[in-house]
């Protein structure tokens, strides 16, 4: 009697090559799942971090003019010293190289005739300035596009845009920020 509960244990025990195919199709299914939804949240961060850029170089680029301004107003060169700066050049779109500016060269804004003329740039050297349109450095994805519309006498619309591509699309993500600037000193 004992001898055939042992070879009816014996003969149950154990899985079958079916089950154990589908056990490995539900696994590497699962692993699967669990790969994709990873990847897209790697590219999810990495569209974050670059809009979160954008963002920043479109505000320094008001920043900046907004500088320029101030300084050439106080500067004793006036606002239609300013206007006349923007307005011929960054009407279509250019790119300020604000480094180039404040080491007295002029014009701070150049018209940007191909994409490549407002591409910003990186300066990862040691006590570097950071992102720059000087192209003595590292080229990044993105560019910054600066438009200036003469909406009156004492007032300046000024956008700021900042595009770029994100791995091997070719989508064209862009950030803008806006901003009217015055004549304050009437």
């Amino acid at each position: 009697m004992q001898s055939k509960k042992l070879k009816l244990k014996s003969k149950n025990s154990g899985f079958t090559l079916i089950e154990t195919l589908v056990a490995i199709f539900i696994f590497s299914f699962s692993i699967l799942g669990i790969i994709v939804i990873s990847s897209h949240g790697v590219g999810d961060v990495q569209y974050a971090k670059n809009r979160l850029i954008a963002s920043y170089l479109a505000q320094e680029g008001i920043e900046l003019t907004r500088n320029i301004r101030d300084t050439t107003v106080m500067g004793n060169t006036g606002w239609t010293d300013f206007v006349n700066l923007m307005i011929p050049t960054c009407q279509d779109g250019c790119s300020l190289d604000y480094t180039f500016w404040m080491n007295g060269g002029t014009p701070p804004f150049t018209s940007c005739v191909s994409p490549i003329d407002c591409l910003v740039y990186y300066d990862d050297s040691p006590g570097g300035k950071g992102y720059i349109q000087d192209s003595n450095f590292s080229a990044t994805k993105f560019y910054r596009t600066l438009r200036a519309q003469d909406l009156s006498a004492d007032e300046l619309n000024i956008i700021s845009e900042v595009s770029w591509t994100q791995g091997s699309s070719t989508t064209v993500y862009s950030v803008k920020a806006e901003e009217n600037l015055f004549n304050w000193i009437l």
